[in-house]
C-alpha cells in the first residue's frame, strides 16, 4: 500500500494472480470483491470493520448461532462489536481469503482474516497495553437464503496472550464471550 494510506475501517481484498504470486495490494483494493460470495462477506465483515453492528441484520439471521463464542442473537454479537470498537483504537480488518461451498441461499463460506487495532481501554477485564494488537484468525458462516445462520470464529491472541487467557476463562466460567 501506498505510504501513509490506511487501513482504518476498510476490507483489503488480498488475491493473487494465476502463476504470478501475490497482487500488489494496492491494487487488489481498486479492484475490490467480485463475485456475490466476495460481496456477502465484504457486507458482513464490515458490521466489524466500519463499526456498523446495526447492518447486522442485513446479514445475520435473527437467531443467528456463534457456536465458538457460545452467543446466540443479532443483539449479542452487535454488543461485542461496540465493545471491540470501545477498547480497540482503528479496529479493522483484512479478508485473506474467501472459499465458499454452495450459494448464498445454502452454503458454507470460509474466510481467513486478520483483525486489529490499538489497545486503548479495558476489554473482558484485563487493562490495556497501549500496543496495536493483531488477531488473525479464521471463520466459517452457515448461509441460508442469503442470512449467516451459524459461525464459528476462532482468533489467536497471541500479540496479547494475557488476553487471551481473560476471554477464555470468562467464556468458559460464564458460558458468554465478553
Amino acid at each position: 500500500m501506498a505510504e501513509g494510506s490506511s487501513l482504518a475501517n476498510t476490507i483489503v481484498w488480498k488475491k493473487t494472480k494465476e502463476g504470478k504470486g501475490e497482487q500488489n495490494l494496492s491494487d487488489s483494493n481498486a479492484k475490490g470483491p467480485q463475485t456475490d460470495v466476495e460481496k456477502f462477506v465484504e457486507k458482513a465483515m464490515h458490521i466489524w470493520s466500519q463499526k456498523h453492528p446495526e447492518k447486522a441484520i442485513d446479514v445475520l439471521a435473527e437467531n443467528v448461532q456463534e457456536h465458538a463464542w457460545g452467543v446466540t442473537g443479532v443483539k449479542e454479537i452487535q454488543e461485542i462489536c461496540y465493545a471491540m470498537h470501545d477498547a480497540f483504537e482503528n479496529y479493522h480488518l483484512e479478508v485473506l481469503d474467501v472459499v465458499a461451498q454452495g450459494t448464498l441461499d445454502d452454503g458454507k463460506i470460509s474466510v481467513r482474516f486478520r483483525a486489529y487495532g490499538k489497545w486503548v481501554r479495558p476489554y473482558c477485564g484485563v487493562d490495556p497495553n497501549n500496543e496495536t494488537i493483531q488477531f488473525p484468525g479464521s471463520l466459517i458462516w452457515l448461509v441460508k437464503d442469503g442470512k449467516i445462520t451459524d459461525s464459528w470464529i476462532y482468533q489467536s491472541y497471541a500479540d496479547a496472550p494475557e488476553l487471551g487467557y481473560a476471554v477464555l476463562k470468562l467464556s468458559k466460567e460464564n458460558q458468554v464471550f465478553c
